[in-house]
C-alpha cells in the first residue's frame, strides 16, 4: 500500500470542493444608544433615563408614543402576551418572536422585538427585548444594571445588540480581533462525524450512593475550557479534511509506517483499530468509559487524549480514518486567552464568554419566525396566539467546528482523570469528578498539593451522595432535591454562612 493516501483504491479523501472562504469577518456595528427599561417583579417598569417607576397598565397604554427603548425581563413571553392582548386590534401592532424546537422536544422562545410600525415606513418601530434569563439566574438581579453591561459590551466590541446571551456571544467567533481574515467552513459531514464523538462533560462517582462526607474540599481547573483552547493544539479550519475510510472500516494506515507517523502529526479525531488492555479495578477508574473492555476492536480517539491513555497501555494497531489537519488555529487560542483574563476582571461575564465553545459543536437548525397578519397560530406562555404570519428560518453554522469542540473537552477530561489519578496515588480519597471539577475528602492535613490550572474552589464543605443525583453537592442543594430535614451538622454550616 503505497504512503500516499490519494493513490490508495478503496481510500478517500474527503475535502471542500471549493475550498471557498465563506466565513467572512465580521462587520461591526455602530454603538446603541436606546435606554433601558427594566421589568420589576410586580410587573411595573423603572426608566434607566428618570428613575421613574411607573405601573405596567401605564406603561401600556404610552408605548406607542414612547422613544424606542430596551425592555429587560425575566419573563419575555408573558411580558409581550399582555401587551399583545392590549394592542392585537391595531393593525400597526408588530412584533417577533422565533421558535426553536430542542433534541430534548422542548420549544424554546425568543422575543427578539414589539412596537408600532409607522405609517410610510416598512422597518419596524421596535423596542428590543433582552432576556434576563439568558445572563443570570439571579432572579433579584438588577435588570438596570444588567441591560447597561450588556449594551455597553456590545458597544465597546461593536457587535449587535440581541435578545439572548447566545445572539451576543456567537458574535465573538467572526469578531475581527481574533479573525481578521475570511475562512473556510468546516465540511458538514466532518462536523457530522466529530460531533457523534464528542466527550462531553466527565462525571464518575467514586464513592456508594446515599453517603454522607462530613468534610470535602473541592478543587478544580480554572477557566477550564479557555486553558484547553490555549494550551492544545486546535485544527484550522481552512485545511481539514477527512483521510483514509470514512465509510467503512478498512486497514487506512499500519502503526509505525510513514503514512502513521504523517497522519498522527494531524490534530482532530481518529478511528484506529487498537488493542485495550485489561486494567485493574484501580486503573479502571481513572480512564475513559470506553477503556473499560479488554480486547482489539475499533476505537474513537482525540489526539490530544492519546498519551494518556497509552500510558495505561492502550496500543493502536492501525488507523482506519483520521479528521484533523497538521494547521492549527491560532486565532481560537487568541479568543481564549482574552476571555479568560475579560472573565477574571468581570466575573458576571463569565458565562457569556463560554457560550462561543458550546457554538463550535452547534448543529444546523431551522427555526420558525412568528410576527403578526397572518393565519397560523402560537403558543406564548402557555396560551395559544391566533393570527400570526410564520415562516422558516435555515439556520447556517458556518462557525461550527466540533472538533476543536472534542479537542477541548477531550484536554479538560484528560486533566480531571490524571488529577484524580495522582491525588489517588498519593493517599487522598477522591469522592468524585465533576467536569472540570474533582471532590476529596479533606484528612488530617486538610491540604492538597496544587499546579495551573488547578485551584482550591471550596473547603469544608458538607456533601452527599444520593440516587437522585449521582454527583457530590452540598448538603442545601440536596435538601432541595429529597426535601428532608437539615442535621445539626447542616444547620452549624448555614449558621456559619450567615456570620
Amino acid at each position: 500500500m503505497s504512503d500516499d493516501c490519494n493513490a490508495n483504491p478503496g481510500i478517500t479523501v474527503e475535502v471542500d470542493p471549493l475550498a471557498s472562504r465563506s466565513v467572512k469577518p465580521l462587520r461591526l456595528v455602530k454603538p446603541c444608544t436606546l435606554p433601558i427599561v427594566a421589568v420589576l417583579p410586580d410587573g411595573s417598569v423603572v426608566s434607566e433615563k428618570t428613575g421613574q417607576i411607573i405601573p405596567w397598565i401605564r406603561y401600556a397604554a404610552g408605548v406607542r408614543t414612547m422613544p424606542r427603548h430596551i425592555i429587560v425581563t425575566f419573563s419575555t413571553e408573558g411580558w409581550l402576551l399582555r401587551l399583545h392582548d392590549l394592542w392585537k386590534d391595531d393593525p400597526r401592532w408588530t412584533w417577533s418572536v422565533t421558535v426553536q424546537q430542542k433534541p430534548n422536544r422542548r420549544e424554546m422562545h425568543h422575543v427578539a422585538y414589539y412596537g408600532f410600525r409607522p405609517t410610510g415606513r416598512k422597518v419596524p418601530y421596535a423596542n428590543l427585548v433582552l432576556d434576563a434569563g439568558s445572563f443570570t439566574n439571579d432572579t433579584n438581579a438588577d435588570l438596570i444594571a444588567l441591560g447597561v453591561w450588556v449594551r455597553d459590551f456590545c458597544n465597546t466590541y461593536g457587535l449587535r445588540l440581541r435578545a439572548s446571551a447566545a445572539g451576543i456571544a456567537s458574535q465573538l467567533l467572526r469578531h475581527p480581533m481574533f479573525y481578521p481574515e475570511a475562512r473556510r467552513a468546516v465540511p458538514k459531514f466532518i462536523n457530522e462525524t466529530a460531533r457523534a464523538h464528542l466527550p462531553g462533560p466527565h462525571y464518575e462517582s467514586y464513592t456508594d450512593t446515599a453517603q454522607r462526607i462530613e468534610a470535602a474540599m473541592y478543587i478544580d481547573q480554572e477557566a477550564a475550557y479557555h486553558y484547553a483552547a490555549t494550551v492544545t493544539p486546535l485544527p484550522n479550519a481552512n485545511s481539514v479534511r477527512a483521510c483514509g475510510y470514512s465509510r467503512s472500516n478498512g486497514k487506512y494506515a499500519r502503526n509505525g509506517g510513514v503514512l502513521y507517523r504523517r497522519e498522527m502529526r494531524k490534530h482532530g479525531l481518529i478511528c484506529a483499530r487498537a488493542e485495550v488492555p485489561r486494567l485493574s479495578p484501580k486503573d479502571q477508574k481513572y480512564v475513559p468509559r470506553f477503556m473499560r473492555k479488554a480486547g482489539v476492536y475499533n476505537v474513537w480517539l482525540w489526539t490530544n487524549e492519546i498519551p494518556y491513555l497509552e500510558s495505561f497501555g492502550l496500543r493502536i494497531l492501525h488507523l482506519v480514518s483520521v479528521w484533523g489537519t497538521e494547521e492549527t488555529d491560532t486565532h481560537i487560542r487568541d479568543y481564549a486567552q482574552w476571555a479568560a483574563q475579560l472573565g477574571r476582571e468581570n466575573p458576571h461575564l463569565k458565562a457569556l464568554l463560554l457560550m462561543p465553545y458550546g457554538s463550535l459543536g452547534r448543529r444546523p437548525d431551522t427555526m420558525e419566525l412568528h410576527t403578526p397578519g397572518g393565519t397560523d397560530s402560537l403558543l406564548l406562555a402557555g396560551q395559544w396566539v391566533e393570527g400570526t404570519r410564520k415562516r422558516k428560518i435555515d439556520v447556517h453554522t458556518y462557525t461550527s467546528n466540533a472538533l476543536q469542540l472534542g479537542l477541548i473537552q477531550a484536554h479538560v477530561r484528560a486533566l480531571s482523570l490524571d488529577m484524580a489519578r495522582q491525588l489517588s496515588a498519593h493517599g487522598r480519597e477522591v469522592i468524585s469528578i465533576y467536569a472540570d471539577g474533582i471532590f476529596i475528602r479533606l484528612d488530617e492535613t486538610g491540604t492538597v498539593p496544587m499546579f495551573t490550572p488547578w485551584r482550591l474552589k471550596e473547603d469544608n464543605l458538607e456533601v452527599h451522595l444520593t440516587q437522585s443525583l449521582r454527583v457530590p453537592v452540598r448538603a442545601s442543594v440536596r435538601r432541595d432535591y429529597l426535601q428532608t430535614e437539615p442535621s445539626q451538622t447542616e444547620r452549624q454550616y448555614a449558621n456559619s454562612d450567615t456570620q
